[in-house]
Parts: structure tokens; sequence; C-alpha cells
């Protein structure tokens, strides 16, 4: 294994991580469905915006 392929394993792995610590601290705090509905809305931004710097369309008619 090469090393950017190391390092890119390792940010999944922190990603990971720190989703089920945010869980786990914030399920208690919020509530499973808010916390539910935060994590989406958060994720659908961070696409969004991965999507604007990237300018390619969704061809919906091939899939």
């Amino acid at each position: 294994m090469n090393i950017p392929s190391l390092i890119r394993l390792l940010v999944l792995a922190a990603i990971c991580g720190g989703s089920f610590l945010l869980i786990r601290i914030g399920v208690p705090i919020l509530g499973p469905a808010i916390l539910i509905e935060y994590r989406v809305g958060l994720a659908a931004l961070f696409l969004l915006g991965v999507s604007m710097l990237v300018h390619k369309r969704l061809d919906v008619r091939a899939h």
C-alpha cells in the first residue's frame, strides 16, 4: 500500500469514527430523529458544495 492510499484510509477511518462518536454523544442530547435530520442535511450541503466545485452534471438517464 502506497502512502497516498494509506492517508486516504486513515481519513476515512477518522470520518467513520467521528460519526460513531457523534452518535454516542448526540443521541442522548438531541434524540435520534433530530440527529439523523442534521446528519442528512449536512451531508446534502456537503454534496451540493462538491457538485458546485466539480461542475459535472449527473446523467440520470444513464442509470
